[in-house]
């Protein structure tokens, strides 16, 4: 039992930092049990029993089957019967099921031996200007911004592996400047696994998925497989492409995203035509808390961008590090863990769109990188708030055509038969909560593949966010922003 336990602390530390298995149904077990794992009593076991699990542990849900739940057979149920649970229905994907069509494509595929490689100005600034882009050609008029760059090239990137020719070109130009697709797959590797690696404080502020879906028929390339599997960590799933899909990846991306993004595809407006082959989903959930907590928020007013005057809770704190540029002021706040919260205000009579039409990745990194250690008094308010965008019009204005064209996209490196496809749509939906202990951020991106053809006492500054600001939660080893965004209203 002591050994059970200390297992369990060990799984239990890992839990967030592995990937789930999508949403299978599994061959029953030979047991005295209506179903092992079955604990939500529907009759299969799938993420829904784990989800039902996770909650019952912490006290917040109903546990309708306890003999399902007890996967362990010791007569309790508790952690490691969720570790195992995990477990088996990761592995469970590769045995064939009458009950649900999917398998488990890389499951005889062992992830190479990858070197990390150090993060150069290349990556860094490549990643930067990709950020602002993204967040240039997302900007809403009336509303508030939120986008996961980082979220956006790991989705991205695994598309990148399977294109060629000139699609190809056009995608390395896109995502960091003309890196070529097979560096741009080491640097994401080395970030991904500085990033995700647990920290002194918890297992990791940040947790990182990858999957694909494939449509049966597809005849997909070993190679592809190889380098999703070996630089991303992708699981890969043959799936319909029907609205059982929709399901299936909505789970799979909710139980990734802390359940911050409960629904990435709509069932309603998913093309069951036939035509949708591939899914490529990167699945990100950020939970950091602050290093010095605010104290509690005070009523306080926010002028939103129209010059309505909103309710605010407002935070206050002194801070260290002080940015300034030659049209905003802002300050950087730590959390725990490697990241930052970095906020910008621009000057009066300067509005948030004008202040990011001005930059560009250089003048935005030298912001960011080089911080003024010294006192400044900020308030800023809680606001959280849900974003989505689609993203195919922005990817063609920002360089990429070829891969949306039926014509000339050439992706034929996914497969093994020179199957012809191309990019339908690109969808990311993002979600952010900032509050006095410290924020909360989840996104998800999912190409759509379809066939076609540092400190001297000073007098303090003072940073109020009051009215439309721009944000960003960075990499602090890098300064690579991770999310980015904009508030320009507190109503909801």
């Amino acid at each position: 039992m002591k050994t059970k336990k200390i297992l369990a602390g060990i799984l239990s530390a890992a839990l967030l930092c592995q990937p789930a298995a999508a949403s299978v149904y599994c061959a029953e077990k030979t047991s005295s049990k209506t179903l092992a794992g079955d604990v939500n009593n529907d009759g299969r076991f799938n993420i829904a029993d784990i989800l039902s699990l996770k909650k019952w542990l912490v006290g917040d849900g109903e546990l309708l089957n306890k003999d399902n739940a007890d996967f362990y057979e010791d007569g309790q149920v508790d952690i490691f019967d969720l570790c195992l649970m995990q477990n088996e229905l990761i592995e469970s994907l590769s045995i064939p099921s009458p009950l649900y069509k999917s398998r488990n494509l890389c499951a005889d595929y062992e992830a190479a031996q990858i070197d990390a490689v150090k993060i150069d100005e290349d990556f860094i600034l490549g990643q930067t200007k990709f950020s602002l882009d993204f967040l240039q050609h997302s900007l809403k008029q009336d509303g508030n911004t939120l986008i996961s760059p980082y979220s956006a090239t790991r989705a991205l990137a695994m598309t990148a592996n399977g294109a060629k020719g000139k699609t190809l070109e056009e995608m390395e130009n896109v995502l960091c400047g003309g890196v070529s697709i097979d560096k741009l797959n080491e640097y994401i590797y080395s970030q991904t696994n500085q990033l995700t690696a647990p920290s002194p404080y918890d297992n990791s502020a940040l947790n990182d998925a990858n999957s694909i879906w494939v449509r049966p028929d597809i005849n997909i390339a070993p190679d592809f497989i190889g380098k999703n599997v070996s630089y991303f960590d992708s699981q890969i799933f043959t799936s319909p492409m029907d609205k059982s899909t929709v399901n299936d990846v909505n789970q799979w991306v909710n139980i990734q995203t802390h359940e911050m993004i409960p629904e990435l595809l709509n069932p309603e407006q998913f093309n069951d035509s036939g035509l949708l082959t591939m899914l490529l989903v990167n699945a990100l959930a950020f939970e950091g808390q602050w290093a010095d907590e605010f104290g509690n928020a005070v009523n306080d007013k926010f002028t939103a961008y129209d010059g309505n005057i909103q309710n605010a809770e407002m935070m206050s704190s002194r801070e260290n590090v002080f940015l300034k540029d030659d049209k905003a002021k802002g300050f950087v706040k730590y959390y725990l863990e490697d990241y930052y919260f970095a906020a910008l205000l621009p000057d009066e009579g300067i509005t948030v769109d004008e202040y990011i039409s001005g930059l560009d990745a250089e003048s935005l990194h030298s912001i960011l990188s080089n911080k003024n250690y010294k006192s400044v008094d900020i308030s800023m308010p809680k606001f959280s708030f849900d974003d989505s965008r689609l993203m195919k019009d922005m990817l063609i204005d920002m360089g990429m055509p070829t891969a949306f064209d039926a014509d000339y996209a050439d992706f034929t490196g996914m497969t093994t038969d020179n199957y012809p496809m191309s990019i339908d749509q690109v969808l990311q939906k993002t979600h952010i909560e900032v509050d006095e202990k410290g924020t909360r951020a989840a996104a998800a991106t999912v190409v759509m593949m379809k066939e076609t053809g540092c400190i001297e006492y000073e007098e303090p500054e003072v940073v109020r966010l009051d009215r439309p600001f721009v944000f960003a939660i960075v990499d602090s080893r890098t300064d690579i922003p991770i999310f980015m965004g904009t508030v320009k209203t507190l109503n909801k």
